[in-house]
């Protein structure tokens, strides 16, 4: 399994119009194959900070997901309203035979 964490801080002036590209992008995450969870939420602490949590389940679903059109539109959308270069960390549980 991959799960990956991590988030941006956005323009306050673009949380609103985030929060309804962000359902609508998370939606479309969570019917490809191999997707175990996907979820975007706000961070209490920094209410203009968005959250990402999602798992996989192996490294090949996980590229497929980054190669899909939605992705490459979402992309585009959170880097127009980013203050801050995002941050991820990719956590990789699949059993690897030596």
């Amino acid at each position: 399994m991959l799960v990956i964490t991590g988030g941006v801080a956005v323009s306050p002036d673009e949380v609103a119009a985030i929060t309804a590209a962000a359902a609508t992008f998370a939606a479309e995450c969570r019917q490809e194959s191999g997707n175990i969870d996907y979820r975007l939420s706000w961070d209490i602490s920094e209410p203009n900070r968005i959250v990402l949590h999602e798992a996989w389940d192996d490294v090949p679903s996980y590229d497929l997901h980054t190669t899909q059109p939605h992705v490459a539109a979402w992309t585009t959308r959170i880097a127009a309203a980013s203050l801050a270069a995002p941050a991820f960390t990719k956590y990789d549980s699949t059993p690897h035979t030596p």
